[in-house]
């Protein structure tokens, strides 16, 4: 018979208090009618990602929604980078592109994933072209997209993907893209972090001056 311990079934308990916690908070966030409708559960694996990795969907971005708006923005406001996701046979749209420029000036860490590589695939061989306009489609992604953020497109991360055929079990070009996207990320922690840390001392010390004018003002 298996046997919890009690320092272990109290960290399970934590777990699932705090998972609770977490979805009433969502559904509060999602739910302007406040019923916390539509909010649900999806476990997916990825045994490589890095510790203390969250992600969260903002589809309010751009939504003519006001409140809708308002809170999406709070939310990537507060991100330490952001993935923008766009149709590789859109390269890009102008919509995609308003939205970097507006997120590039609160969020500098910007990583450019297209996806639906399989239907693009699929249509360019049906007008004879083939891979190489699947390709090229995606040179001309990265650059509108490095473009906009004031960038060199070598040194953008693309990453391409096509959900549906590693949802049918065909992951290794799909896994392949997740192990680019798990050593970039791995790489920009240790830059984020210094970034917040920089951003907290410089805060903190504008706080001490004011602080200091305010005594001698009185």
């Amino acid at each position: 018979e298996a046997k919890i311990s009690a320092n272990e079934a109290s960290r399970i308990q934590a777990a699932d208090e705090r998972l609770r916690a977490f979805v009433a908070d969502l559904a509060d966030l999602t739910a302007l009618d406040g019923r916390g409708a539509g909010v649900a559960r999806l476990d997916v694996t990825w045994p490589d990602a890095p510790p203390g990795l969250v992600l969260l969907d903002t589809p309010g971005v751009n939504t003519d929604h006001a409140e809708n708006q308002r809170r999406a923005w709070g939310a990537v406001e507060e991100a330490d980078g952001v993935i923008v996701v766009s149709d590789l046979q859109q390269a890009v749209s102008q919509t995609t592109l308003d939205f970097v420029d507006r997120v590039r000036r609160v969020v500098p860490h910007l990583v450019l994933v297209l996806t639906k590589q399989d239907r693009a695939l699929a249509n360019a061989e049906a007008d004879g072209e083939g891979a190489a306009a699947v390709e090229e489609a995606r040179r001309l992604a990265t650059r509108r997209f490095a473009q906009q953020v004031g960038r060199d497109p070598a040194a953008v991360l693309t990453l391409v993907v096509a959900a549906e055929p590693a949802l049918r079990g065909v992951r290794a070009p799909f896994d392949a893209e997740l192990a680019r996207l798990t050593r970039f990320l791995e790489m920009e922690r240790a830059r984020i972090l210094g970034e917040r840390c920089a951003q907290a001392m410089t805060a903190a010390l504008a706080g001490v001056e004011r602080t200091i004018a305010g005594a001698e003002a009185a």
